[in-house]
């Protein structure tokens, strides 16, 4: 579009002011404003796509809508260009070009025709594997959302599957592309292999294999665990101690390994009573949690705890006159919105639990698209300060 600025076509009739009723000097001295706007405007333009372009991929966009195959008619330019809206030249520039790339045949008096097929967006189906109860968990809700959004950015059919390990017959007569599986235990490895092994695409998400080499993405939980307890050390603290639940997952074995591997590096000893295994019903596991510590002698002046038995943990040691960060300091393993409302707020390893699920798309699509060999990926997990771990002092050993 011409865009054409009044003051640019006015002129000065005589010396002095202008015959606009301008004072002599306006004129000139909006003139920079003038050019910088017109400058802005070319600028624009110059960025924008320009239309001919846009033009090729509608047609493309047509080819493929009303799967045009080789040797099919296109429409004239005349009905193009009512179609589209554009000028007659847009439409031959784009149809030229096409042309010459080898997409169309363009035949003098009989018409335009398509040369080779215009590849369609391929649209995948993909399973994602879960238990009923992991969706609205606050690992598992960013993690399904990750996935989502991905997908979303993507030509990707989601079929949702309520059980970790999807049966291999049932994938093929779903006609699924490949499979997401959210993995929590180490009996689930053997579906997953299977379907590795039955050339399935698949990508486990939150466990590690380390005697396997899968296409599986997780968190480093050796690395957090070995940053909490260094976290502690660094307070002063040499008495801690460590509630997770049991060792039916990676992330467990990796956490308790990295626990036991740093108190050795600081020249500690870990004191078997300071370990407990607990997971389960909050109800059940209040007195267990009484119990456990009423044992302790001497008490730990810290804690490192697993997520599901914090809430637990916490009535416990409530029950027991026991304060945070006064008495015990922790660090919780996963972040749970409720933790930072929590009084005091408590101090935590965050897991990217949203990015866990978003890169688990991107590499199943990778991996169907060939560009991706399946390599295992581990993320970074980050520590969170907050008010729940204090400094020991003289007092206190």
């Amino acid at each position: 579009m011409k865009v054409t600025n009044d003051l640019l076509s006015l002129r000065p009739l005589s010396k002095g002011p202008y015959k606009t009723g301008l004072p002599a000097g306006t004129l000139n001295a909006l003139m920079p404003d003038v050019i910088h706007n017109q400058k802005n405007t070319r600028n624009k333009a110059e960025r924008a796509p320009r239309r001919h372009e846009q033009a090729k991929e509608a047609v493309l966009n047509y080819i493929r809508l009303n799967r045009l195959v080789s040797g099919s008619r296109l429409p004239t330019e005349e009905v193009l260009c009512r179609h589209f809206g554009w000028g007659r030249n847009t439409i031959v520039r784009a149809l030229n070009e096409l042309a010459a790339e080898g997409t169309l045949n363009r035949i003098q008096g009989s018409g335009t025709y398509v040369a080779s097929p215009v590849e369609a967006e391929r649209t995948y189906r993909i399973a994602v594997s879960s238990r009923p109860w992991d969706e609205g968990d606050d690992f598992c809700g960013p993690l399904i959302a990750g996935l989502i959004e991905e997908a979303s950015t993507n030509q990707v059919e989601i079929v949702s599957l309520c059980q970790p390990t999807p049966d291999l017959a049932e994938l093929r007569e779903m006609k699924v592309d490949g499979v997401i599986t959210m993995w929590w235990f180490a009996d689930d490895l053997r579906s997953l292999i299977e379907l590795h092994e039955a050339n399935i695409a698949v990508v486990g998400l939150a466990q590690r294999s380390r005697s396997h080499n899968l296409p599986l993405i997780c968190t480093d939980n050796f690395a957090g665990m070995t940053e909490a307890v260094t976290h502690l050390l660094d307070h002063g603290h040499q008495r801690i101690a460590y509630t997770c639940m049991n060792l039916g997952n990676s992330d467990i074995i990796e956490r308790l390994s990295a626990f036991y591997c740093t108190l050795a590096r600081a020249g500690l000893s870990a004191e078997p009573g300071y370990l407990q295994m607990q997971v389960g019903n909050v109800d059940r596991n209040v007195p267990l949690f009484e119990s456990w510590w009423c044992s302790m002698n001497p008490k730990p002046t810290a804690m490192v705890v697993d997520a599901p038995d914090a809430l637990a943990l916490f009535l416990a040691l409530a029950h027991q006159g026991v304060r945070i960060p006064e008495d015990l300091s922790v660090v919780v393993m996963d972040d749970r919105s409720m933790w930072r409302h929590h009084w005091p707020p408590l101090t935590v390893m965050r897991q990217p639990s949203h990015e866990l699920g978003r890169r688990g798309m991107v590499k199943l699509l990778a991996m169907l698209r060939g560009e991706d060999e399946g390599v295992p990926e581990i993320l970074p997990v980050e520590l969170i300060q907050r008010e729940s771990v204090r400094a020991i002092t003289s007092k206190d050993t």
